[in-house]
Formats: structure tokens, C-alpha cells, sequence
């Protein structure tokens, strides 16, 4: 998915579906929301979708279980659309099918490990939590690659030492959260946003 935050499109994508842009409807409801996922499914079915590494965007993100909730159904919702519209050769599609994979399997594997060391009351080998641990840390690493005028070299260091409590939270929360608004993703009607938007930014 190209990130709704900073993306071009070509005028083409939109113009050339945009009633289903304006009238898209998920199990008879529709859907306002998520339009940046929506407009690149509209460009891999047209070509290709490319990614600029060295683009920087600063961005809100979710604060609240909620706001996780309501992102995770339009991102299933898509997810439904990649599988149904792209042809099944398409490296999008094996990448989603992949994706659904892999969720399933750390899952189950997750509950497995849970049951079995209820099971026999031994407690859980330390590699369960050093090698996540270790990943965690270097997948974060890229954050301290990008300087920001608005934070210390302290600070950004102080937070990427935050890792572990950031992996607990995706590891319990998110994953419960997750689970929870696939369940639900038909409720669409936090798209309209009535309430003012999701997250706010505090003038430095």
C-alpha cells in the first residue's frame, strides 16, 4: 500500500474509476475510508506501484486501541479486495496471500507455546524472548537514521530503547485488536469521521 500521508498517483487511476471510487460499498454499507489503499489496488491492477526509500514523512499514528481498531478493518477490507480483484500471479497477491499466512502461523504458534508451558509448568526458554527482542531492536534501528529538528539525539535514542514495551503492546493488544475488527470489519461507519479526526498534533 502506498502510505495515504505522501503519495502521487497518476490523474488516470482516479478519473478512470471514479464512481467506484465515490460509491464503494462492503457487505451493503460504504466505505469512506482507507482511499489510499483503494487507489493502489486501482494501480496494480493497471501496472505497478513503486516505493521511494529515501521518501521521509512525518505522520500521526494511532494513540488509542480504538483508532488501531478502526485502521485494521479498512486494512482488511483491502486485503479482501487484493485477493478477489488481482490476478492470482500477481506478486501483490502472493504477498497478501503470504501475509495471511504468516499471521495465522504466529498465532497458532503463540497459543501452542502458551498451552504448552501451561501444560507441563516449565517456564519459557529464554531464546522466546531474546531472539524477538533482537529482531525488534534492529527493525527499529531506521528510526535513529532520520535526524528530526523537533527531537534531542537523546530522546530518539531513549525511545528506541522503548522496543521491548512496543513489541509487549504489538505482541498482546494489537493482536487481540486485530483478530477482533477482522471479526468486525463490516462495521464501517467510523468512516465518516463525525466526531473530528483520530489523532491531533500538539504545536511545538
Amino acid at each position: 500500500m502506498s502510505p495515504g500521508s505522501l503519495a502521487a498517483y497518476r490523474a488516470a487511476v482516479l478519473t478512470d474509476n471514479l464512481d467506484t471510487y465515490l460509491t464503494e460499498r462492503f457487505l451493503g454499507r460504504r466505505v469512506q475510508f482507507s482511499d489510499d489503499s483503494l487507489l493502489t489496488l486501482f494501480a496494480l491492477l493497471r501496472g505497478r506501484v513503486v516505493q521511494q526509500p529515501t521518501a521521509v514523512v512525518l505522520t500521526a499514528m494511532p494513540e488509542r486501541p480504538g483508532h488501531h481498531l478502526r485502521w485494521i478493518r479498512g486494512s482488511t477490507i483491502r486485503s479482501l479486495w487484493r485477493a478477489r480483484y488481482l490476478p492470482l500471479s500477481h506478486p501483490a497477491f502472493v504477498v497478501q496471500v503470504l501475509r495471511w499466512f504468516r499471521q495465522l502461523l504466529c498465532t497458532g504458534a503463540i497459543c501452542w507455546l502458551v498451552v504448552l508451558h501451561l501444560r507441563h509448568g516449565t517456564a519459557p526458554s529464554p531464546w522466546l524472548i531474546a531472539v524477538p527482542l533482537a529482531l525488534g531492536y534492529a527493525q527499529a534501528l531506521r528510526y535513529l537514521t532520520v535526524r528530526r529538528d523537533d527531537e534531542t539525539s537523546t530522546y530518539q535514542i531513549a525511545t528506541w530503547l522503548l522496543t521491548p514495551l512496543a513489541l509487549l503492546w504489538a505482541g498482546t493488544v494489537l493482536r487481540a485488536v486485530r483478530w477482533y475488527a477482522i471479526a468486525t470489519c463490516g462495521n464501517t461507519n467510523w468512516g465518516t469521521r463525525a466526531a473530528g479526526p483520530e489523532v491531533s498534533l500538539t504545536p511545538g
